[in-house]
């Protein structure tokens, strides 16, 4: 056995019942415990079975994770989870979720006592869930020290799109209409328009900060992209265009092949700027024969292109 397959199995003990070195996923709710209050790294909760949220949910509570190396640092990561904000819609009788979930990473284990300074670090993740369009959207992350200090959070900008408009959902709640019965009418679908990040040192004072925007086509496609970088450095910023196939063999056709990638430019600043060109890459030609590129051209602000020519065999692989 090489070293390669030696390294990728430490520390992996096969299945005694089937000798799977992966390990299998038993489709499974009820385990024997090796003895009261003892589990096998993995711990459940149940949630629901209530008024506001008649359906059960099953949720992981605790995982240990150990590197099976002793002796060198922490080996035994103990990882624990907090919900609440829970959100059920009787109209579409769906669990919507939770608005906030807590991961508290700690460098030991349940049967340790807990203690402050084992705290390694804690994540805190809040989530939409007022209607079943936003449900699962992730608004906000951040990342603390076992101190609480803060280290890294990012907050999310979505909006909901009604496909029949293409205009913003109006998903307001409505005092004539408290159940929401008007949205059992709406096929919509999220968009994330904009993202922010920061960073702080440890005092804890903010080192850096930047955003993304987007945007979108009629098909939901991203178009553009702008990065802003870091804010304090203009100069930095990046905007990127995407163009997708646009395959019709006349004007009163459907068209074939929609939405595939076929070129892709980066420019300097915050639009476009044929001056600011930085990299392109195409591979239209053709696209619309049989939705793959046959030809991919590359090339960067200096004026240097690469070309890559592809063709096939009978089987129609790249050959």
């Amino acid at each position: 056995m090489k070293f390669e397959t030696k390294a990728v199995r430490a520390g992996i003990t096969p299945d005694p019942t089937t000798g799977a070195i992966v390990p299998p996923l038993y489709q499974s709710a009820t385990y024997v415990l090796e003895e009261v209050g003892k589990d096998k790294g993995f711990d459940y909760t149940r949630s629901g079975n209530t008024v506001s949220q008649p359906v059960s949910q099953w949720l992981m509570t605790d995982v240990q994770v150990d590197d099976m190396r002793p002796g060198d640092g922490t080996d035994v990561m103990w990882s624990t989870y907090e919900y609440s904000g829970n959100r059920f819609d009787h109209l579409e009788r769906s669990f919507l979720g939770f608005s906030s979930v807590v991961e508290r990473q700690r460098a030991h284990t349940p049967a340790a006592v807990p203690a402050p300074a084992n705290l390694l670090r804690t994540i805190e993740r809040t989530y939409e869930n007022d209607t079943i369009f936003h449900s699962g959207l992730q608004i906000e992350e951040r990342l603390l020290r076992g101190d609480g200090r803060v280290m890294k959070e990012s907050e999310t900008v979505w909006q909901i799109i009604d496909l029949a408009t293409g205009a913003v959902a109006d998903l307001a709640p409505d005092a004539a209409d408290p159940a929401g019965v008007d949205h059992l009418a709406i096929a919509a679908t999220p968009q994330m328009v904009r993202i922010e990040s920061r960073w702080y040192d440890a005092t804890p004072t903010l080192g850096q900060e930047t955003f993304s925007t987007f945007a979108y086509d009629d098909l939901g496609n991203i178009v553009e992209i702008y990065e802003a970088n870091e804010l304090e450095t203009p100069d930095d910023d990046t905007f990127t265009v995407t163009e997708y196939s646009q395959c019709r063999t006349a004007a009163d056709q459907a068209q074939t092949w929609v939405s595939m990638p076929t070129s892709v430019a980066v420019y300097a600043g915050n639009a476009v700027d044929a001056d600011a060109l930085l990299r392109e890459r195409d591979g239209s030609l053709d696209m619309c024969l049989n939705a793959v590129p046959i030809r991919i051209v590359e090339s960067i602000a200096t004026g240097e292109t690469a070309i890559t020519e592809l063709t096939f065999d009978a089987y129609g692989s790249y050959n």
